[in-house]
């Protein structure tokens, strides 16, 4: 659950983000790691409808995520520095 709010987070305010970076490295790994390769890359069939209720569904999931992300990780963002830690 702490991956798909960040992620949804990420995904709008901050998409060039090391945290993307890293989560799309783990999806990376899990593509080519036995058992997790065989659900990717396992096809739905389905027709125009069919899809477009998955692509509903999806957002029915990625909204309240966002929203919680937002709640959650804004106030951090704004609290901390920009730069980071540079020298």
């Amino acid at each position: 659950m702490t991956a798909l709010v960040t992620d949804a987070y990420a995904t709008i305010f901050a998409p060039h983000s090391a945290l993307r970076k890293k989560l799309v490295l783990v999806l990376a790994i899990l593509e080519v790691s036995p058992p997790f390769c065989r659900e990717l890359e396992n096809l739905q069939g389905g027709g125009l409808a069919t899809q477009a209720l998955r692509v509903g569904a999806r957002l029915l999931v990625f909204t309240p995520a966002l929203l919680v992300g937002v709640i959650m990780l804004l106030p951090v963002r704004l609290l901390t520095p920009r730069g980071g830690n540079r020298v």
